[in-house]
Formats: structure tokens, sequence, C-alpha cells
């Protein structure tokens, strides 16, 4: 990687942010991009291109701050693409080596979404600040958390012109704040594990009522709620938990047209690390349940939506297993025993069917695993010991 043209390309969009010149600063940024994805071959060129774009002067920070101060709306679309790419390029540095240029990009996340007016641009500042949070390094400081959970908050109440979406990716950011302070916030600015807990909640249940519900604004809701829940104490979290399953079971069974699917991906990651919360309506959903999460996990177009369906199959497999397991008597051995039964049945129809595919023989396949395994539930002693270990996984 030549690390004087990438200087220079550097610097001519620096050069069109401080001239006001909108539309050079895309073809400088398009120019910029190329020569990375051209050159940027080895780890020590990531290096290199990680030190010029993300350094505190003259880099690509600096330009975002000189572009919201002096292009304004004009330049929405260029900050949106970086934006974007800053996501990309930190999830390709990992956090190791991205650790010590992270409290620069959060910085610039939220200096860009107060001063931004495009809501599209200002969706994007959550991008590169969702995945330095969830590396959950020791980065934001205790200061930077806080400001950070006050200025989203406020922001969240008291912005009248921030879409659905926005206001899901604020729900989802307090959550992640949340998981990396599990000490909780000062109570002094109304910022707790209850308030995102009950503000989450309240969202799901009346988007889930609206003609046209909100998507994003509900994957954000589904998300805080997932983050809020781990600290609900006692019964707090009954209601929550309620609504929670009822909107992941109403995405499971509506993937029909859906043009976007980050709802559905935020309902299959929720059912996949937080199943145990909901074992007792998993019983009673499971054939049903599973059969869709089957299909989606060998047919569905998105790749991403396969994966999380397939961490969800194994989930409810796990949650429906530990329960066989757990020495039931009378009715409820009854109610399992007839469980037990129809899940064999169907997964062994979806084996021996002429129209099954590949994918769905395999998915199934190990489905009668965990069935077969139930029977014996020595097999099954190290799986008990094992599930308090397992829930934050499942």
């Amino acid at each position: 990687m030549n690390g004087v043209a990438l200087r220079n390309a550097l610097d001519l969009l620096l050069d069109d942010a401080g001239r006001h010149r909108a539309d050079e600063a895309a073809d400088s940024w398009g120019g910029l991009v190329q020569l990375i994805q051209n050159n940027c071959q080895t780890h020590d060129d990531l290096a290199l291109v990680a030190s010029v774009l993300l350094i505190t002067e003259d880099s690509l920070l600096q330009f975002l701050t000189k572009s919201l101060e002096q292009q304004g709306k004009g330049g929405s679309k260029v900050r949106e693409a970086v934006f974007k790419y800053l996501e990309t390029f930190l999830t390709e540095l990992g956090p190791d080596r991205a650790q010590k240029y992270c409290s620069n990009v959060v910085h610039i996340c939220l200096f860009a979404f107060k001063r931004e007016n495009s809501n599209p641009a200002k969706a994007a500042t959550f991008l590169p600040l969702h995945r330095i949070l969830e590396w959950q390094l020791p980065v934001p400081n205790e200061k930077t958390a806080i400001e950070l959970a006050k200025a989203y908050q406020n922001a969240y109440q008291r912005v009248k012109t921030i879409t659905g979406t926005v206001k899901g990716d604020i729900l989802q950011t307090l959550g992640h704040l949340l998981e990396a302070r599990p000490q909780g916030f000062t109570h002094s600015f109304g910022f707790d594990h209850l308030w995102l807990l009950n503000e989450c909640t309240l969202v799901l249940q009346t988007q889930s009522k609206a003609n046209k519900p909100d998507q994003g604004y509900m994957a954000g809701a589904l998300a805080g709620l997932s983050s809020a829940l781990p600290q609900c104490k006692d019964d707090e979290g009954l209601e929550a938990q309620e609504v929670a399953y009822q909107h992941i079971k109403k995405s499971i069974y509506n993937v029909q047209n859906l043009s976007r699917y980050h709802g559905l991906r935020a309902a299959l990651g929720m059912l996949a690390f937080q199943a145990y919360r909901f074992q007792e309506h998993l019983l009673d959903d499971s054939t049903d349940i599973i059969n869709r999460l089957i299909h989606m996990r060998t047919q569905h177009a998105n790749k991403d939506v396969r994966e999380r369906s397939d961490q969800a199959l194994s989930a409810v497999f796990h949650q429906l297993a530990e329960r066989m397991m757990s020495e039931p008597e009378g009715a409820m051995l009854q109610k399992l025993q007839t469980i037990h039964r129809q899940l064999l049945g169907q997964l062994t129809q979806v084996i021996s069917s002429p129209q099954t595919s590949s994918r769905e023989v395999g998915v199934a396949v190990a489905g009668v695993g965990s069935c077969t395994a139930a029977e014996a539930p020595d097999a099954f002693g190290p799986a008990r010991q094992l599930s308090g270990a397992t829930r934050r996984r499942y």
C-alpha cells in the first residue's frame, strides 16, 4: 500500500470539505475507497490505512467534522457512506487492532448524530458505534458512556424530527450501554434498565397494533429489551418477556413479502440467545416454530437470516431437551411425551420426504439427535450441569 497515494487521496477529500464542494467530495470519496480496495492486501496495509484514516488530525474523522460544519445537508450522502464504511473497516480490523482508534470514532459518531439533519445519515452514525459497543472493550470510559446515554435518551424523548428507525437505533444503543455498564448509571438523568425495559415494551405493544408498524423501530426496541431483561430482578421483566415472545412468534410466522430483515433478525437473535426465558411457550409452539425455523435455516435468501435461524433452532432444541430431562411427572410428563413423539414424527417426515433438500435433511437429522438423546436422561447429565453456563448463549 502506497502511503503517499493514500495521504494524497485523503487530502483531496479534506480539501473538498473545506471548500464546500459536496459534489466533488462524492467523487473524492469514491476514489479513496477504490484506492484502498485495490491496494490493501496485507495486515501491514490494513494497519497503514487505519493509521491514516483514523488519527485525530487530518483524517477521515476530520473530514466528517469539516463536512458537517461547512457542507451541511449537501454532504449528507457522502457522510452516510463514510459511516457505513467505518463499520466495515472496523470489523475488518477486529477489536484488538481497532481499540486504540475507538475512542475517536465514538466521539465523531455522537458529534455527527447531534449535527446531522438527514435521518439516513443520522442512522448511519450508529453502525460503527454499535460495532464498538458490541465488542465490549473498555471504550467508552465511564464519563463518555454517561455522556452518550444522556445525549441519546434526550434526543429520543425530545427531538421530534427523527424517524422510527433512528429511535430504534437509539434504544439499541442504550441497551449496549447498559450491557457495558452492568452496575448501572446514576439515576440523576432518569436512565436505568427499568426505563429501557418499559419504553421498549411500550414500543412493541403500540407498534404491533399500528396499521403500518415501523420494523426498524421494533427491531431496536427488541434489541434494547434483550439488553434490559438480564438486569431485571425477581418479576420485573415478566410482562416484557411475554410481549417479547409474542413479537418473536409473530415475526417468525410472518416472513413473506419482507423487503428488509432487521426486524426478523432481531427476533431470531433474541430467541437464539435468550430462549431459556420462553421455555414454557416453546413447549406449546415447538412443532410449528421448529418447522418454520428449519425452512428459514435452509431456504431463506438472506445469509444473516439463515445463520440466525440456525442459532435459534439450536437454542429451541436445547431448551426442549433440557425440559424433557427435568424429571417431569403427571400431566407435564404426558405433555412432554406427546411433544417428543410429535417432534420425532415431524423430523422423520422431513428426512424421508423426496421433496426435502439436503440442507433440510441435515438440520432435521440434528434435531432427531436432540430428541433421541432426551429419551435417555443419563445422556443429559452433563447438560444439566452446563445448563446454567449455556444460558447466556441460548
